[in-house]
């Protein structure tokens, strides 16, 4: 081997070769661009490494901690109770006023709603339709149950009054006076609220356990639609289902019920109040599309409220609970409304509530009534969605009820959908394969 400056074995003279770093120091052709690069982005990430390491370490200043101490103190005390503030500021000896800040506005943009809404609309049924459908409304309807009344009777159970007069009254012993004409003022400003920042006070409501009684000092049935709205937001979010059902039945429900008997369509306040109940949809069937049924439902609001929930997507399984409940319920057009609405979802129902639909068909087969075209509709939506679900046996027990109940236009395609595709089968099963 040659050294730096011997000879090799043939005795001539020849240099060593510098080693690999060196000669790729002195010649960058020997390192690429993007290996440069990437080594520079390393040292600088190793460096910012560093350097917030030392941030982290770096204890905060006195000015920074009372700044953030002040202000976590000013967030807790307007997340105190108010009764409980109340009794906090009596005890310093400080005069205690309530001022609401009604100047930030709170504006939501419902642009991209809009033009469901109008989808809607209240014109889809003639007073010929309305009226057909109206001879086939349950008898015995139900009055709509209103916050007051179930707050009045769990006072009358406990024998602290004799009648739903007594109802404020008691009300007003059983909390502070303080307490009553805080919400007394914000039951005042709710009645004309349009945009804005809500009350204080109305936000806490939710996280009370008498949450009903302190609602019905602010008079619900007085509020505007604005309110309706986010009062809605506001309980579903807050409260659990079992709790959001009686704000649904007990609120909601007479609210959007007055409004569209009124006006003969529904507030696009109070729409899109429904929409936004759809987010605990398991107490929106229970506190509000199974007792609006039950109490009687008009042809009207089916064909509003039928809208609404069949543009949105709500959980299967609580859908076919749903469907299970409405089918128990007396015949009604309005009912087969909703049913036609759910059907279309094409869920993947389970087997015994196939057998419920079918046996739900096949007892109009003695009904001497004739049934209106919502019902032909509901049997052909059913025939569509679910035919391939349906049993030789179960297919010819419904044979009778389309000969009972025949429609010019509509049998004929329930006929179709359910013995055409048996046509095909029995043809293809013959074949010799």
């Amino acid at each position: 081997m040659p050294t730096q400056y011997g000879k090799s074995k043939a005795g001539k003279k020849r240099v060593r070769h510098d080693p690999l770093a060196a000669s790729m120091a002195e010649d960058p052709g020997y390192l690429s661009t993007p290996l440069k690069a990437a080594k520079r982005a390393r040292r600088k990430q190793f460096t910012q490494d560093e350097d917030m390491e030392e941030d982290v370490e770096k204890p905060m200043s006195v000015k920074m901690s009372k700044k953030v101490l002040d202000l976590a103190k000013e967030q807790r005390q307007e997340s105190i109770h108010p009764a409980r503030r109340l009794a906090l500021k009596n005890q310093k000896g400080k005069p205690r006023e309530v001022n609401f800040d009604l100047s930030l506005l709170e504006n939501e943009d419902f642009s991209d709603d809009e033009a469901e809404y109008n989808k809607v609309g209240a014109d889809g049924l003639t007073p010929e339709e309305e009226a057909a459908l109206s001879l086939f409304a349950p008898k015995n309807t139900q009055e709509t149950q209103t916050l007051r009344q179930l707050v009045g009777q769990k006072i009358i159970e406990n024998e602290r009054a004799k009648n739903l007069d007594d109802v404020e009254e008691e009300l007003e012993k059983r909390m502070p006076k303080e307490f009553v004409n805080v919400f007394k003022d914000v039951g005042k400003v709710l009645q004309n609220w349009k945009s804005g920042r809500l009350p204080k006070a109305f936000k806490i409501i939710p996280n009370l356990a008498n949450w009903e009684e302190v609602l019905q000092l602010t008079r619900p049935e007085e509020w505007s639609p604005n309110v309706m709205y986010y009062a809605t937001k506001m309980f579903a979010s807050n409260l659990r289902v079992f709790a959001c059902q009686r704000f649904y039945n007990c609120v909601l429900l007479p609210a959007v019920r007055d409004d569209i008997a009124r006006n003969k369509k529904l507030n696009y306040h109070y729409y899109q109040a429904c929409k936004k109940s759809l987010f605990k949809s398991k107490a929106f069937y229970r506190g509000f599309l199974i007792p609006l049924c039950q109490q009687g439902c008009t042809p009207r609001e089916a064909l509003i409220l039928s809208g609404l929930v069949g543009k949105k997507s709500i959980p299967r399984l609580e859908t076919c609970a749903a469907i299970y409940k409405l089918l128990e319920l007396p015949y009604s057009g309005p009912t087969s409304i909703f049913l036609k609405v759910l059907l279309n979802k094409k869920y993947a129902l389970p087997s015994s509530l196939i057998d419920v639909l079918v046996s739900y068909f096949r007892k109009f087969q003695k009904d001497p009534r004739k049934l209106p075209v919502v019902w032909n509709q509901l049997f052909l939506v059913f025939a569509q969605r679910y035919k391939t679900a349906l049993n030789n046996n179960q297919k010819e027990s419904l044979k009778e009820v389309m000969r009972v109940q025949f429609h010019h236009q509509i049998t004929p395609e329930i006929r179709r959908e359910l013995f055409s595709i048996t046509v095909k089968e029995n043809q293809f099963e013959s074949m010799d394969i």
